[in-house]
């Protein structure tokens, strides 16, 4: 497996093991690189900070460090995430 392709699963991995009280939070690697960030676990908790203490209401933030470029995306785990950010299947019927 190619260094930066492991690196993405251990940030996937770790963002999915964090504890934010109340959110589900989503990472999309939108650029890799062969060095691995350091300072996103700190980024993700000063984000979350700033919505529960602060209200901000943004829920997407982009991260970038050494070449990597990642955009979280927190999701409240008391409601129904809205339209414009669901997840839909669509089935395809066919004769």
């Amino acid at each position: 497996m190619h260094l930066t392709e492991d690196y993405i699963e251990q940030i996937l991995r770790e963002v999915g093991e964090m504890t934010l009280p109340g959110f589900f939070v989503t990472a999309e690697v939108i650029r890799g690189a062969a060095e691995f960030p350091v300072g996103y676990r700190e980024f993700l908790r000063e984000k979350y900070q700033a919505i529960v203490e602060k209200g901000i209401s943004g829920r997407i933030f982009s991260f970038r460090e050494s070449g990597w470029h990642i955009r979280f995306a927190f999701f409240p785990t008391d409601r129904v995430v809205e339209e414009k950010y669901a997840l839909k299947n669509r089935v395809i019927r066919r004769r």
